[in-house]
């Protein structure tokens, strides 16, 4: 296991650690001598117990949920992928499916959802470790009117997940010749970054910090926002 630390308060040792996984047996040794006065080393082992998933968004049966909402799931201990990613699928067919893990949480980007209209989600099992059945659930998007689909922007972000400190980038597929404003604010709705541009096709750096965030591209009276995944 990594980040394994400890520290001492009065009678107590305390151990932090990066997490445990499920069904899992860890045993703790602390030697002889590693704290004051400790003659004999001790030793003692445990079992953890069996995943299982906490809160999903949006949950099974919403209806009104955003074309660009990503799906994220979170499980009681932290998770790894374990394929086969490959065959996660809503129904119907969205492109652009990427499954991300963040600590005991599983994200899934995908291309933008089609306005009211009912998905359903298959997550195989085994897709997360120790994963043991598969996880469904249906959703159904918000109505959007001839009006917001005028207004609304085609472009492109991509990777999407990127690495953090890493480029990515925007390309608009049908901007009009004023100019292109970008904001990237982060989960708390804090403006990190603001650009103005002429160009259609362009990168941008993505923050340093892993986490999630908002991309808005406004170009006239048009404007699209997107959900940018920093890992």
């Amino acid at each position: 296991m990594t980040g394994v630390s400890a520290s001492i308060s009065g009678k107590f040792v305390n151990f932090t650690h990066g997490g445990f996984t499920a069904n899992t047996t860890y045993t703790v040794n602390i030697p002889a001598g590693a704290i004051n006065n400790l003659s004999n080393a001790i030793s003692w082992s445990f079992t953890t117990g069996a995943l299982s998933t906490g809160a999903i968004t949006p949950i099974n049966n919403a209806n009104g949920v955003a074309l660009n909402a990503a799906v994220t799931i979170d499980f009681n201990y932290n998770i790894e992928l374990s394929g086969p990613e490959h065959s996660i699928s809503f129904n119907p067919i969205v492109s652009g499916i990427v499954p991300h893990v963040e600590g005991n949480r599983l994200i899934i980007a995908h291309a933008p959802f089609a306005p009211n209209t009912t998905y359903a989600l298959v997550i195989p099992a085994n897709t997360v470790r120790e994963q043991t059945a598969a996880i469904q659930l249906s959703f159904t998007t918000l109505s959007v009117t001839n009006a917001e689909i005028a207004n609304s922007i085609e472009a492109n972000v991509y990777p999407n997940p990127v690495s953090a400190g890493a480029e990515f980038t925007i390309q608009l597929d049908d901007a009009s010749n004023e100019p292109v404003v970008v904001e990237l604010f982060n989960a708390s709705g804090v403006l990190l970054t603001k650009i103005e541009t002429a160009q259609t096709y362009f990168r941008m750096t993505a923050p340093n910090e892993v986490g999630i965030y908002m991309l808005r591209i406004g170009n006239g009276n048009k404007s699209a926002t997107f959900r940018l995944v920093v890992n």
